[in-house]
């Protein structure tokens, strides 16, 4: 069984995607909107805080080249630990975009990893949802709003 919770704070959008409806504790998978590069910047922070784990990547997957310049601008981000990876969404297919999510997620190097909502698209959100809980890295699906993807 999915669940899917829905908030709204401060104009940002805010869905979290669960295996298990009854488990609140169980958010692998975070959908949010933002209204901006700079609200984009701030959740990539927020994302990059939350996670952060010795030798662990934080993964970007065609992030947004205005809020991830940013976000080399927060003092307390460790460079390090994040790793942006682009992919050409126009050469790839649902089957292919999952796939590499899911090699990622073997290879347990990642704490977090970061979508845009373009990319996300080509995926389901539960079959994605599913792959995170078995997983330790946590999943994130962002998307700014006043892009046009």
């Amino acid at each position: 069984m999915f669940g899917l919770t829905t908030k709204t704070i401060n104009n940002t959008n805010t869905q979290h995607v669960t295996a298990d409806a009854s488990s609140e504790s169980n958010k692998k998978l975070t959908i949010k909107e933002v209204n901006n590069s700079l609200a984009l910047a701030s959740e990539y922070a927020e994302i990059c805080l939350k996670n952060k784990v010795k030798n662990k990547w934080i993964m970007f997957i065609n992030p947004e080249e205005s809020a991830i310049s940013q976000l080399a601008s927060f003092e307390n981000i460790d460079q390090k630990n994040v790793l942006c990876v682009q992919i050409k969404a126009d050469i790839l297919n649902r089957k292919d975009v999952f796939s590499q999510i899911k090699i990622a997620l073997l290879a347990d190097n990642c704490s977090a990893l970061i979508l845009p909502k373009s990319l996300s698209q080509l995926i389901n959100k539960e079959e994605l949802s599913l792959e995170f809980n078995q997983h330790e890295a946590n999943g994130y699906i962002l998307a700014n709003k006043n892009i046009a993807h």
